[in-house]
């Protein structure tokens, strides 16, 4: 059997460029609760004589709407910052960490 290639099908294609409305999404799992406050950790990089060291701070955020899997939030996030998304062990502002 030959194929027939006389059937053709058109079709066309509109692509169509879509901006989120948020500044910032994070995974959901790197926003903490304290009392009615959300925050979540970022971690500064210091460069140390012998070795790098990190430490977190903690910054508190609004939600502004809040999924599953990302969240979109905004506060007093840089450009760069490195954002916790999971730990291991309790979290606390201003502690050095290690990096995993």
């Amino acid at each position: 059997l030959v194929p027939d290639y006389k059937t053709y099908k058109a079709v066309s294609v509109e692509t169509k460029e879509v901006s989120i409305p948020y500044d910032l999404l994070v995974p959901t799992s790197a926003i903490f609760t304290e009392s009615t406050s959300k925050y979540i950790y970022t971690v500064e990089e210091i460069d140390d004589i012998f070795e790098k060291k990190y430490k977190v701070h903690k910054v508190l955020v609004s939600v502004e709407k809040e999924g599953d899997y990302m969240t979109a939030i905004s506060g007093t996030i840089q450009e760069g910052d490195q954002i916790v998304k999971t730990n291991s062990k309790p979290l606390k502002d201003e502690a050095e960490v290690s990096k995993g």
